[in-house]
């Protein structure tokens, strides 16, 4: 591989990704390889990298859910007003007011059924 003179300064300092295959850097010039290649090594920068990306996607992960948050509750509770739950949080949830306000509706929201009781054409219980 050729490679210019200002890659070959960057990799004689020692650059993390590359390795010299000839320390004495004689002849046509030293045969360079991708650090870790053939060895099942990764380079540190993928690595880091690699971990970062993790954790970033993680992070991004967390918000999704905290932001859809009522919306799960108000399902996993099976409210009634589940739907109103997630409207709410769709259209005014990015609002730290509507979000609250969706997390109140969907905890404040009762899944019972309501019975109403008829006697005699009278409502005696509801």
């Amino acid at each position: 591989m050729n490679f210019s003179p200002y890659v070959m300064a960057g990799l004689r300092a020692g650059h993390p990704w590359f390795s010299e295959s000839d320390p004495g850097m004689a002849g046509s010039g030293p045969a360079m390889t991708f650090w870790g290649s053939g060895s099942g090594q990764i380079c540190p920068y993928i690595r880091r990298l690699a971990w970062e990306l993790t954790a970033v996607m993680t992070f991004i992960l967390f918000l999704f859910v905290m932001y859809w948050l009522p919306t799960l509750i108000a399902i996993v509770r099976q409210t009634h007003s589940a739907l109103g739950v997630a409207m709410l949080n769709f259209f005014l949830g990015w609002t730290v007011i509507g979000w609250i306000l969706a997390l109140v509706w969907a905890l404040a929201s009762s899944n019972n059924p309501h019975v109403i009781v008829i006697e005699n054409g009278r409502v005696v219980r509801s």
